[in-house]
């Protein structure tokens, strides 16, 4: 998500929105606002529960980069298959890995 533009992210969470019941978008943007508190150390969430807007710098692991990154900045999205009505496909959502 830190890749895309300020357009393309609300298009990304405009698509969780549609494709996941209001509790799992909920719970979605709450794991992705707790990501924020764990990359900028503050404690206290976005207004109206949502991620912050932008996302913005890199919460990393240890001295000099590396392990977990936190943050809005580090989910993704990915279309395995091509979306189809007939043909089986998969929408993945995911964030916070280990960076090599």
């Amino acid at each position: 998500m830190g890749d895309i533009t300020p357009a393309q992210r609300s298009a990304v969470m405009s698509l969780l929105q549609t494709a996941l019941s209001p509790d799992g978008y909920r719970k979605v943007t709450e794991i992705i606002g707790g990501d924020e508190v764990l990359r900028t150390g503050q404690r206290g969430g976005a207004p109206g529960g949502g991620p912050p807007a932008g996302g913005g710098g890199r919460g990393r692991g240890g001295p000099g980069g590396g392990g977990v990154a936190f943050g809005a900045d580090e989910y993704y999205l990915a279309f395995l298959g091509t979306p189809s009505v007939t043909a089986p496909w998969m929408l993945q959502f995911g964030g916070h890995h280990p960076r090599d």
